[in-house]
């Protein structure tokens, strides 16, 4: 996903959404998505053999601080790839999350099969690990059990809110970088 430079940290399809975490250290959001959509529609027909418009509506982009004061990058991770479980498309009681074939999630555990435009460092660079298949197990799993077990999954994480209706996620700092960027475009 290096096309446009867009770095690809997590994604997680369920029920006609696509969310993902990407990081565009170049600004180019807006040409990377064009690439990205455009190229999975194009090989997604071709596959099916089917023509025509695949996905459908803008996008929607929210900025992720990438600040050292908050985990903001993690948190948005972890929504992404438990957003099966906490909406209720997975079912974790026939399966592992290691198993649902349409998130990034088992491919953090799977060097061998992870494409080369995942970047896991900057999630496991927050869990503070060496990478250890057993350490990202324990921690995906207790963060899993954690929102199953809970009375109200939808809303168990107050900052997962924040994503779902926000324009931006992190600190005050990155609010106001960004409406001083949107001023002087008026």
């Amino acid at each position: 996903m290096h096309q446009d430079r867009l770095i690809g940290a997590c994604l997680c399809l369920y029920s006609g959404l696509r969310p993902l975490l990407l990081e565009t250290p170049e600004a180019n959001l807006v040409a990377g998505m064009k690439w990205l959509q455009g190229t999975y529609t194009q090989r997604f027909n071709s596959r099916h053999k089917l023509w025509g418009h695949l996905l459908q509506g803008r996008y929607k982009a929210i900025p992720v601080d990438q600040g050292d004061g908050g985990d903001y990058f993690l948190t948005v991770a972890n929504y992404i790839h438990l957003n099966p479980v906490r909406t209720k498309v997975f079912d974790l009681e026939k399966e592992s999350l290691l198993d649902y074939r349409w998130s990034s999630y088992p491919l953090y555990l799977d060097e061998a099969r992870r494409p080369a435009w995942l970047v896991v460092d900057r999630v496991w660079g927050h869990w503070e690990l060496r990478m250890v298949r057993r350490d990202v197990l324990g921690i995906g799993s207790f963060n899993v059990m954690e929102i199953v077990l809970s009375d109200d999954p939808q809303g168990f994480d107050a900052a997962w809110e924040k994503i779902r209706r926000g324009w931006y996620f992190g600190s005050d700092a990155l609010a106001l970088m960004a409406s001083i960027d949107f001023s002087s475009m008026t």
